[in-house]
């Protein structure tokens, strides 16, 4: 999206974390670091289907998507690696604070400015950092507006925001919702 310009970090302090883990969690392609080449053991798995084809353009054997599932439905992998997998989630500096399992492999920079959002009532949202930039500009209309967002981390972030009488519902992607809206 537009809202957010994303600079890659130095993550060579980071490489023996990331070549630990036995799994690998892509929450964007972005997170990707250039260059970077997973173990040949490690399990790659992604947010969504989008990320597994950016990475899968790289190179990158990618064995798996959350796909409209959210982080909380894990991938469930140890029946096929035959031992449990400890998990480290490639994603961006602000996300990789929130979580000891979390590697933060680039920033994101704030647009200098967003769309208009004063007189929308239904919005979609593709990342918690999204909204939460939103929100700092117009968070009179975020609060009496409808929300839409997939059922993982950003749907944890509206509810955080927003509370529970917040009007936020789970949809499978932004398409899912556009039907939805045009219904």
């Amino acid at each position: 999206d537009s809202w957010f310009e994303r600079a890659p970090l130095d993550i060579s302090s980071l490489k023996p974390k990331l070549n630990k883990a036995d799994g690998l969690w892509i929450a964007k392609a972005d997170a990707w670091p250039e260059n970077f080449q997973p173990q040949p053991d490690q399990w790659v798995w992604t947010a969504g289907l989008k990320t597994w084809a950016k990475l899968a353009s790289l190179g990158i054997w990618v064995h798996g998507s959350s796909e409209s599932l959210g982080e909380k439905e894990l991938p469930r992998l140890e029946q096929i690696s035959g031992k449990s997998i400890h998990w480290v989630k490639m994603t961006h500096a602000e996300s990789a604070a929130q979580g000891d399992e979390n590697v933060g492999t680039y920033e994101l920079q704030a647009a200098a400015k967003i769309p208009d959002l004063s007189t929308k009532r239904f919005f979609f949202w593709s990342s918690g950092s999204q909204f939460d930039r939103a929100f700092q500009d117009y968070p009179e209309a975020l609060q009496a507006g409808y929300h839409g967002c997939g059922p993982g981390s950003t749907h944890q972030r509206l509810l955080e925001r927003l509370g529970s009488h917040g009007k936020v519902r789970v949809f499978l992607n932004y398409e899912d919702w556009k039907a939805h809206l045009a219904s």
